[in-house]
């Protein structure tokens, strides 16, 4: 058992300091995407349209801020596994823990990766450090959820039952009191940070809002982006920075549209109408398409608004799509 774990410790050891030190370029064109189908995780190969298995009984979390790493949740268990699939991964067991049913689990930075879990009516966080092939830091009666963390890894904002709030390694706890807008349940991104981190952008009431922002809180001098009658919970700044998307409905159309803003000044860009049957975007790394799904996935190039079907048009099942590799 001892020699399992050690052995574990190397591997995770090895796969750290060899990812970290070929970081790819931000804006390239990714390969590959995750997808769930039937609890079971696989990586669509977009140049081939190859999908193949790569972990059952286990939900990918996404792809690593290096985009070398993929994380993947099951029964008290961890799965973290290379981005080149064929090679091996490693099944990490949370043994013994106050809260042993995994809730959610974020990418925090390369190296630590959240865990928010429960058991009964407690709620705890872990933090697993994969250097140390370990549980670094442990918090019981933890009152977070729905977990983001920064892209710089600084700290995360996750949701109270009063309101949006910060939290840093060292347990620091900063309140927004700014940010009471209405909530969803498990939707995260109804705001979204820029790629650098500094700027926040956030749906209140119907209306989209851009402010500075740090652990301390948001800049005051916030700045009125868009507005609209129907905005929906879904907001994902591009990766060059370039971009807001996000969805609304137009009821003069009876039609949802995707709508692509200029981050900076607000000025609309284009606007598509939008097959989905939900509300997930995910941006491409090149920052020129999204993807989605309706009964298929599907991929929306936001400077004409074609739309391309990796899997072919008429696959008939419904995939809940995690992450697009960078």
């Amino acid at each position: 058992m001892r020699k399992n774990i050690l052995f574990s410790k190397v591997l995770l050891i090895l796969m750290i300091c060899a990812f970290s030190a070929c970081k790819p370029d931000q804006y390239q064109s990714g390969s590959s995407v995750l997808y769930v189908l039937d609890n079971d995780t696989y990586v669509l190969d977009l140049p081939s349209g190859e999908a193949r298995k790569i972990a059952a009984g286990f939900i990918p979390e996404g792809f690593s801020p290096s985009g070398k790493m993929i994380l993947l949740n099951g029964v008290n268990q961890i799965h973290i596994q290379p981005s080149d699939t064929s090679a091996q991964g490693v099944i990490v067991t949370l043994q013994d823990l106050d809260c042993p049913q995994i809730e959610e689990t974020a990418w925090l930075n390369e190296n630590m990766i959240l865990i928010r879990a429960s058991g009964g009516a407690d709620s705890c966080l872990y933090v697993y450090s994969l250097s140390e092939g370990q549980i670094i830091r442990k918090e019981k009666d933890y009152p977070g959820f729905d977990i983001l963390p920064t892209p710089g890894g600084e700290f995360w904002l996750q949701r109270t039952v009063n309101g949006l709030e910060g939290r840093d390694l060292s347990g620091t706890t900063v309140s927004y009191g700014i940010l009471q807008f209405s909530y969803q349940p498990g939707v995260r991104y109804d705001l979204a940070f820029s790629p650098n981190g500094t700027q926040l952008a956030y749906i209140e009431e119907n209306t989209l809002w851009k402010a500075d922002f740090s652990f301390a809180g948001l800049d005051h001098s916030r700045q009125l982006l868009y507005q609209a009658d129907n905005l929906l919970p879904d907001l994902r700044w591009s990766p060059d920075g370039r971009l807001l998307a996000f969805l609304e409905y137009a009821p003069d159309q009876n039609q949802t549209l995707i709508t692509l803003l200029n981050a900076k000044n607000g000025k609309q860009e284009n606007q598509w109408p939008w097959p989905g049957r939900g509300s997930q975007l995910l941006w491409g790394p090149d920052s020129r398409q999204i993807l989605s799904y309706a009964n298929t996935p599907f991929i929306l190039d936001i400077s004409s608004g074609e739309i391309s079907y990796p899997f072919g048009e008429e696959t008939g099942g419904v995939y809940l799509l995690y992450d697009w590799d960078r």
